[in-house]
């Protein structure tokens, strides 16, 4: 598995969570927006993703702009990071379904 976050302290709090958890041999974390360039199904990029069965992502869901670092959390102008994420999301996804 694999988490990202473009917010370091949400990383570090990520990985504070598994690791209390016991987790952190089954996830990788990366400080990183949705998708970054280096972060390929399979193709070479530096962090290697196969694809998934599933995607869990939490976005900012107001449309609106971006006042100060917690409207950032839920405040998304225009919608872009929801396009780029469903934009993206179908490149990491699996073809293969359990009937």
């Amino acid at each position: 598995a694999i988490g990202t976050d473009v917010n370091p302290r949400a990383v570090e709090c990520a990985r504070d969570n598994l690791s209390r958890l016991g987790l952190m041999d089954r996830v990788q974390l990366v400080e990183a927006d949705v998708f970054p360039p280096d972060l390929s199904p399979n193709d070479g990029g530096d962090i290697v993703a196969d694809q998934a069965d599933l995607i869990v992502c939490n976005p900012p869901w107001i449309p609106g702009p971006v006042r100060s670092t917690l409207d950032g959390a839920v405040y998304d102008e225009d919608s872009s990071f929801l396009r780029r994420f469903l934009t993206g999301a179908g490149n990491f996804l699996s073809d293969e379904r359990d009937d």
